[in-house]
């Protein structure tokens, strides 16, 4: 048989083994898809072809070394997406389509009770203090590792506390931006639903705000603040409680918003509102700071617990405030 026989029949044989990988119902069925994407790009294969050939020349039947040829393709695959990672080279592309952490960000939310310890994630991650005890980890590496400057040019925060400049609105959605034009900061304002609102002031997009914006409301800070933070489009993007103050079809429309904009991007939700957060793709419940539940929102529903018992009596308070408005409307 000719080396170049030989070579596509290994080909062929690591190929339909790689395809009968991690092809199973599981609970784990993004994390699956997210390993076949890159695992089944294509590539030369060498490591696992080399396996299979030194197996021949050592006389034994190649196929029986398929496992261990393509063992070795797994770590080469897992070494490649790490080196992709923000936190390395930050691709964007592996042999020409969108690298893997482009395509499978994911978006966590963290509820809890008043008091749970729910906002101080944020405060971890941003390194405002550090943990006595334990490690937070990026993509694998120590927190307190990370250059602090990397660390936050890596992470837009919206805090509970948000604070604007004494300026206008359009240097304080650019603040932290390399992009300061108008239509930047106006396109941000229409993904963060604040748009509209600033063509009604007289001066719209120059229009000065007090000092953490004492002339312009609660909901109208966050949502500047919040496209200020798509402004800068890092790959972390943190929400500290951050649409407390916005009306339930704006924060639809927001989250709506993020959703597009933020795929392939990590983004961590904060939340005392079950509505903010049930579309995330993992919950995370904290009670008295320490996890409590963690799953999606049909599975905390389905277990019955704490986070089912908060969903209940919000539901209940939504359906109370709606019938007092209906009986006042009549």
């Amino acid at each position: 048989m000719s080396y170049e026989t030989q070579y596509a029949a290994y080909q062929q044989g690591i190929e339909d083994y790689l395809a009968g990988l991690f092809t199973a119902e599981t609970p784990y069925k993004k994390l699956y898809e997210a390993i076949r994407y890159s695992l089944l790009a294509g590539g030369k294969r060498i490591r696992p072809v080399l396996t299979l050939e030194f197996a021949r020349l050592g006389g034994i039947d190649w196929h029986l070394a398929l496992p261990y040829g393509c063992a070795l393709e797994l770590v080469h695959n897992y070494s490649l997406i790490h080196d992709d990672l923000p936190c390395m080279d930050n691709d964007d592309l592996r042999r020409g389509k969108p690298t893997n952490h482009k395509v499978y960000g994911e978006t966590l939310a963290v509820l809890g009770r008043t008091g749970s310890g729910k906002s101080t994630l944020p405060s971890l991650l941003m390194r405002l203090y550090d943990v006595p005890d334990g490690m937070i980890t990026i993509d694998g590496h120590n927190l307190r590792e990370i250059p602090l400057a990397a660390l936050r040019r890596n992470i837009a925060c919206v805090p509970q506390d948000n604070f604007l400049f004494s300026d206008t609105l359009q240097n304080n959605i650019a603040f932290g931006s390399d992009n300061k034009s108008l239509d930047a900061v106006q396109e941000a304002a229409k993904n963060a639903c604040i748009h509209d609102n600033i063509m009604e002031f007289p001066k719209q997009y120059q229009t000065l705000v007090g000092e953490r914006g004492v002339t312009i409301s609660g909901g109208q800070k966050q949502r500047s603040s919040i496209a200020r933070a798509l402004m800068k489009d890092a790959p972390i993007l943190l929400l500290d409680d951050a649409l407390s103050a916005v009306d339930t079809d704006t924060e639809r429309q927001i989250l709506d918003n993020l959703r597009r904009l933020r795929k392939g991007r990590t983004t961590i939700i904060v939340a005392h509102r079950i509505s903010t957060i049930q579309d995330a793709d993992h919950i995370l419940v904290l009670d008295e700071g320490k996890v409590e539940e963690y799953g999606t929102h049909e599975e905390l529903l389905n277990n019955g617990k704490l986070y089912a018992s908060l969903y209940r009596k919000q539901q209940l308070e939504k359906e109370l405030h709606e019938e007092g408005g209906a009986a006042h409307a009549e």
